[in-house]
């Protein structure tokens, strides 16, 4: 039977025209799952959703499918229906073999067997997962329900005798006996065992052949859906299918009811009690469909033939391919909005929905302005009107190469930004345009505003025209912008939202008051487009994602996609009032967004743990100790994404051993190895797809004993050993002092050998400096005698400076000798003293960073040989690198001060002068024992290692 269906699905595929658009998400091959033929879904009591195949039945992990089939322990690959038996375990139908019981743990699979043979379609489980089974013997019905412990005695629940003109459905959840008939027939035969009993006539002499849902107050049978009221009275027949069909399937929901027969799609019955039909024209991909589920979240799947998963939510978009031909704009007009796709033009008409090619435009064609019948096309090689009917027809062409990118009008004139000629302006007589404004050339979008334009560049920023009061306002990276790189602006109640890429820029009063980042929240690499919607909430669209703005910062609605797969990416957006509706257009379709449809889902899972395994075997440890030796110990956790559409975070963080939380990347486990003695909690929070956070949770407690050694017995011990061993010690001491006494004389000498050395640095470097104001006396002297006064007062002002500079550096080379030893906190001070007066007239951005706590010591050897190291590297970097930053970081490591001096210049390749004071830094490192390693690619870095610190 599964093969003949396969046969006519796939002979019928062909008859299948293309879709209009879609409403659905796909789950298919290409997301991970083995097969494209589906025929059952499940999710269990654990959160885990299974899918059943023609090529094995498939568990998503959160991460990946993981597949079961005959290969691994299943008795076939055909897996037609799957039920949970809410005790780990499922309910399986395995194509022509039958019914089974499959044990996931220990990868077991019972056969079910009954003293009769099966009723086809009969399977349902009830409230407690267990199996309700009809069996038929002659005439007699019966149910059996069997349980997961006890599959070779099953209880059974009713029987009867079947008799004609009656049709009789269980409904396991509820035990009832639904019996259905025609209007004016016998009297329903006598139902024995434990269930209740229901009649329900069907209005006229029609009677089912099949039912596949009966309640009290609905029953849906292979051709019709016929609701009752509270006293059994048929209020609404709908009649659906035209024929019956024994692979009818449905799906109660409280917002409605599906109810599909296979073969031609399915219908959608809503509280109105109204009908609307969907199929494979809908996006669904195939018109048959095996199953359709609810899952926990209100999400429906769809199982079908051919075309996979299918998963619809809500209604909040549709989706038109466009046969990956790039969006390049869209724009709403009346009740359609047009889409310039490639070089055609699409209409969507909002009334029905349906989307029509109007025709085909100039080649490589950039933009699009429609105003009535009148359509104005820009491109790469000029200007292009159409008269727009009911199709598109060519009028005037105006040459123009510089490339069109945007067109708008005002009155009979038309203006638009070009790739070279700035904002130029143009009529319908085909002349050649003429260039309004060149301030900017290359102008990537112009956008109108209240009262003015925005022209938007790609690398200068943008340029707002105020025409009502003539102003005039440039804005770049240098007036708080994000990037120079602008795609999009709009205008609400007297301030800029400016897109760009990296984020957007909320510009009022002058001056740039917010930006959102990734820091507040952006993900994507641009801006494409943003609005505020008519509830005055504030919307960002990315190249990749939705943003709504929470008052604080950007959040994701990651949860409503608005590209098809990761491969895509949005390029022109446009937002409806009227309708609170957004269009986006990307490299592979059209889609139309209802916003009051899109509400950020804040439901969050709780993190779990399912068991935990220490070193191969499960412990229940929850409290518990762990033997010291342990190798690894590894928590099972419990599944936190069940739709492979949702892309929830699982963070954790061990106290007593990590400092900082963790994500779970590829697997639903986290494991440690051989912990150290001491208490540990294992905490968790969960992240759902629109950033809400679930709250921090201890999922496991447990201690690691400590090893025999450090038990009280063995302590006492080693107390008992220590006091003998500290007779032997004080006789060692006074050696020590001895010897200690030795040292210092040695000490003294090096330190008198030290300050003779300092004073020799100190006559060296000032030498120099002393000679050259010596020099610029006598260069005052000869502009005084040649009267040439305003020269010798810039001398004298340079004479100053240098004299200063000279008194700067001794008084920093009498403070480095002055004293045996320096701290690390009084160092510092001087170095940003030093560093504010080197760069305080400059343009270059410097910072200091700091240890934390330490409190280490430099001798004045170290001191002084330091100093002068950062000293001759800021030389460096103000005299040849043409850096704009600079950093000095400090970091001390036990007995180790680290030091990082980096620029972002241009190096110093080829300068013999950085050279010279290169060397100058290595002579001093070697001689306070300190390692030096100077790099210059892109920038410079020097790293200097000072091990002996005191």
């Amino acid at each position: 039977m599964r093969n003949i269906l396969l046969i006519v699905f796939l002979f019928s595929c062909s008859l299948v025209s293309s879709q209009q658009f879609s409403i659905y998400q796909g789950i298919t091959t290409g997301n991970g799952l083995p097969s494209n033929y589906v025929f059952s879904v499940c999710e269990d009591e654990r959160g885990y959703l299974w899918v059943g195949t023609d090529k094995g039945l498939c568990r998503y992990n959160g991460f990946s499918w993981q597949v079961w089939d005959k290969d691994n322990g299943l008795p076939g690959n055909y897996i037609n229906g799957i039920f949970a038996d809410k005790r780990g375990g499922l309910w399986l139908s395995i194509s022509e073999k039958g019914w089974f019981h499959f044990d996931i743990e220990k990868g077991v699979s019972t056969k079910i067997t009954l003293p009769e043979s099966f009723v086809f379609n009969s399977f349902q489980p009830d409230a407690l997962g267990n199996l309700l089974v009809e069996s038929v013997k002659g005439k007699t019905m019966a149910g059996y329900l069997l349980q997961p412990g006890s599959l070779s005695t099953p209880e059974k629940v009713y029987e009867y005798d079947a008799t004609p003109g009656y049709v009789i459905r269980p409904n396991a959840i509820t035990k009832q006996l639904i019996c259905v008939t025609g209007e004016g027939k016998a009297t329903p035969p006598v139902i024995k065992g434990t269930w209740s009993f229901l009649l329900r006539t069907v209005p006229g002499d029609y009677i089912p052949s099949a039912l596949y849902y009966a309640s009290d107050r609905l029953v849906i049978s292979s051709r019709q859906s016929v609701q009752y009221d509270s006293y059994g009275k048929a209020t609404k027949v709908l009649n659906l299918f035209n024929s019956d069909n024994t692979y009818a399937v449905n799906c109660i929901t409280s917002k409605g009811y599906y109810i599909s027969n296979i073969r031609t799609g399915y219908y959608f019955i809503n509280e109105k009690s109204e009908a609307t039909f969907y199929n494979g024209k809908s996006g669904l991909g195939s018109d048959y469909i095996n199953q359709l589920y609810e899952l926990k979240d209100g999400t429906i799947v769809f199982a079908t033939l051919g075309a996979g998963l299918q998963f619809k939510r809500n209604e909040y978009k549709r989706t038109y391919q466009t046969g990956n031909q790039i969006v390049r704009s869209i724009l709403k007009e009346g009740s359609s909005w047009y889409a310039l796709v490639g070089e055609n033009i699409l209409r969507i008409n909002e009334v029905d929905s349906q989307l029509t090619k109007m025709g085909v435009v100039q080649p490589a064609a950039l933009s699009m302005y429609k105003n009535g019948n009148q359509l104005v096309i820009g491109s790469l090689k000029g200007i292009n009107f159409y008269s727009f009917d009911k199709g598109i027809k060519p009028g005037n062409f105006i040459y123009y190469n510089s490339g069109v990118s945007s067109i708008i009008q005002n009155g009979a004139i038309y203006y638009a930004s070009t790739y070279g000629d700035g904002f130029i302006s143009f009529n319908k007589s085909g002349k050649r345009p003429a260039i309004v404004n060149k301030i900017m050339p290359i102008i990537e979008k112009t956008l109108p505003l209240i009262n003015g334009y925005a022209f938007l560049s790609y690398e200068d920023g943008i340029i707002i025209t105020d025409t009502l009061h003539s102003k005039q306002l440039h804005l770049t990276l240098k007036d708080g912008l994000i990037s120079n790189s602008i795609h999009t602006i709009h205008e609400y109640k007297g301030s800029y939202y400016i897109g760009s890429k990296g984020g957007l820029s909320i510009y009022t009063d002058g001056r740039v008051v917010k930006t959102l980042t990734y820091n507040e929240g952006f993900v994507g690499k641009k801006v494409i487009y943003s609005f505020h919607d008519k509830g005055s909430r504030l919307w960002v669209v990315s190249d990749k994602y939705l943003h709504v703005f929470d008052g604080q910062k950007l959040r994701v609605i990651s949860s409503h996609p608005i590209v098809s797969d990761v491969d895509d990416m949005i390029n022109t957006a446009c937002y409806d009032s009227t309708i609170n509706q957004l269009a986006t257009g990307s490299n592979k379709n059209i889609s139309i967004l209802s916003i009051a449809g899109i509400q950020p889902n804040k439901a969050v899972s709780v993190p779990m743990v399912l068991q935990t395994v220490v070193d191969g075997k499960v412990h229940l440890i929850n409290n518990q100790a762990v033997p010291y030796d342990f190798n690894t110990i590894a928590f099972s956790i419990a599944p936190f994404a069940t739709s492979p559409l949702a892309k929830n975070k699982f963070l954790y963080l061990m106290k007593g051993k990590d400092k900082a939380w963790k994500e779970v990347e590829d697997s639903l486990s986290i494991t440690y190895a051989a912990l150290r003695p001491g208490n540990y909690q294992l905490m968790a929070k969960i992240i759902n797809p629109d950033g809400y956070e679930s709250k921090e949770t201890q999922v496991a407690a447990f201690s690691v004993k400590k090893p025999f050694w450090q038990t009280g017995w063995l302590i006492a011990v080693v107390v008992l050993a220590t006091s003998l061993l500290t007779i032997l010690s004080l006789n060692l001491i006074e050696a020590y002092r001895r010897r200690k006494r030795q040292a210092t004389l040695l000490l003294d000498q090096s330190l008198r050998n030290e300050r003779e050395r300092i004073s020799k640095d100190l006559h060296d470097h000032l030498g120099s400096n002393l000679v050259n104001i010596v020099a610029q006396v006598d260069t005052i002297e000869n502009r005084l005698n040649r009267k040439s006064f305003p020269e010798a007062i810039h001398s004298v002002q340079k004479l100053s400076l240098h004299a200063r500079e000279v008194i700067n550096v001794l008084r920093e080379t009498v403070w480095a000798v002055q004293e045996n030893e320096h701290s690390m906190e009084s160092f510092i001070i001087r170095i940003r003293t030093f560093l504010q007066r080197m760069y305080e007239s400059t343009s270059i951005t410097w910072q200091v960073t700091l240890p934390a706590g330490e409190h280490q010591n430099l001798s004045s050897k170290q001191t002084l040989h330091l100093f002068r190291v950062i000293q001759e590297a800021t030389q460096n970097i103000l005299k040849h690198s043409k850096a704009t930053t600079a950093d000095y970081i400090f970091s001390v490591s036990e007995k180790t001060l680290e030091v990082i001096i980096t620029d972002n210049g241009i190096g110093f390749i080829n300068s013999s002068k950085v050279g010279q004071g290169l060397a100058n830094m290595q002579q001093r490192a070697k001689d306070m024992n300190a390692s030096i390693s100077i790099e210059s690619k892109k920038g410079t870095r020097i790293n200097l290692v000072l091990p002996g610190l005191l």
